[in-house]
C-alpha cells in the first residue's frame, strides 16, 4: 500500500515537473520567436531577460527598450525612423559595449567614479557650465546627468584606460618601445627634437613643422595630456602614455591657466607602431582591439 501511495505521488510530481518544463519551454518559445511584438517588450524589460550573450557577459531587454524608447521620443516622429532598425542598432552598440567590457576586465582595466565625474566636470566647464549641460542633455538626448555619465561616458574612459594600458604593454608593441629607445638616446646625445621629430613622428600633420602643433588651449588636450603636462616648464622634455600612443614633448612656452584655462605650445614626436609611414590605416590600439573583439562569441536570442 505504501509503495503505492509513494509511487503514485513520484508520478504526480513528476507530471508537474513535465508540465512546467512544457509551459516554459512554450513560453520561451513565444517570447523569443519572431516578431518582437509590444506584448514581447513589455515582458522582456518588465522581468529584465536576456537578449543576447556576449561572452562571459549578457545584453538584458530593459537596457535595450528604454534606450529604444528614448530614440523614440527623440525620432518617433521621422518618417525614416524605423522602430526595428533603431531597436537593432542600439542592441549592436549595447553589443560592442559589453565587448569592451569583456576585453577590459581580461586585463583588470577599469573606471572609477571619480574618474566618470572628472570627466563630466571637464565637459560641463566647455559647455558653459553644469545648468547648460543638463539642459542640452535633458533637451537633445532626454538624459539626466547620471544616465549620460553611466550610459556615454563610462564606456568612452574605459576604452581610453585600456588603450593607456595597451600602448603601456611593451610586449605588445615592440616596434613602437625599440623607436621610442631610439628616439631617447638620441635626445640624451642632444641631437635636435625637431630634426628627430620630422625623422620619427607619426603624426604627418606636425611632422613637417619638427612636430610643432602651434599653440593649444589646455582644454582640447586629452585628460591624460593635461595631467602629465600640469606642471612641465619651457624647455622640459617628458614621454607621455596616451589613448592614441606615446608622445615625447618639449614645451616651448604656456599661458596662465587663470587666463581663459591657459595654453600651451609644445614640439611632440608621436610614436604608434614604431614605424613611420608604415602606411595603416587604422592605429595600432583600433588593429589589436578589433582582433580581441571579433574572437567574442555573440549569440543575439532575439531578431529585430
Amino acid at each position: 500500500m505504501l509503495k503505492n501511495i509513494t509511487k503514485k505521488r513520484l508520478l504526480t510530481t513528476g507530471g508537474i515537473i513535465l508540465l512546467a518544463i512544457a509551459v516554459v519551454t512554450s513560453f520561451a518559445f513565444w517570447l523569443y520567436s519572431n516578431p518582437i511584438g509590444n506584448a514581447k517588450i513589455k515582458v522582456l524589460t518588465k522581468l529584465n531577460l536576456p537578449v543576447a550573450k556576449v561572452g562571459s557577459g549578457f545584453v538584458n531587454g530593459r537596457e535595450l527598450f528604454s534606450r529604444y524608447e528614448i530614440a523614440n521620443q527623440l525620432y518617433g516622429n521621422d518618417k525614416s525612423f524605423l522602430a526595428s532598425q533603431a531597436q537593432s542598432d542600439i542592441l549592436g552598440r549595447l553589443i560592442e559595449i559589453k565587448k569592451l567590457e569583456n576585453i577590459a576586465s581580461s586585463r583588470n582595466i577599469s573606471v572609477t567614479d571619480g574618474e566618470v565625474n572628472a570627466e563630466y566636470d571637464r565637459i560641463a566647464i566647455q559647455e558653459g557650465g553644469q545648468d547648460k549641460l543638463e539642459k542640452m542633455l535633458n533637451e537633445q538626448y532626454h538624459f539626466s546627468p547620471e544616465q549620460f555619465k553611466q550610459k556615454a561616458l563610462r564606456p568612452d574612459i574605459l576604452k581610453a584606460n585600456l588603450a593607456i594600458s595597451y600602448y603601456n604593454d611593451k610586449g605588445l608593441n615592440p616596434n613602437l618601445y625599440k623607436t621610442l629607445e631610439t628616439v631617447n638616446s638620441r635626445l640624451s646625445q642632444n641631437a635636435s627634437f625637431p630634426d628627430l621629430a620630422k625623422m620619427y613622428s607619426e603624426d604627418p600633420a606636425t611632422r613637417q613643422f619638427g612636430g610643432d602643433s602651434g599653440e593649444i588651449p589646455n582644454s582640447d588636450l586629452a585628460p591624460e595630456l593635461q595631467a602629465a603636462l600640469k606642471d612641465v616648464q619651457p624647455d622640459q622634455t617628458i614621454t607621455v602614455t596616451t589613448r592614441f600612443g606615446i608622445y615625447i614633448i618639449k614645451v616651448i612656452n604656456r599661458k596662465d591657466a587663470n587666463v581663459a584655462g591657459g595654453s600651451i605650445h609644445f614640439l611632440s614626436i608621436f610614436l604608434n607602431y614604431g614605424k613611420v609611414n608604415s602606411q595603416a590605416t587604422e592605429s595600432a590600439f583600433t588593429k589589436w582591439y578589433n582582433g580581441q573583439a571579433n574572437d567574442i562569441k555573440v549569440r543575439k536570442y532575439i531578431n529585430l
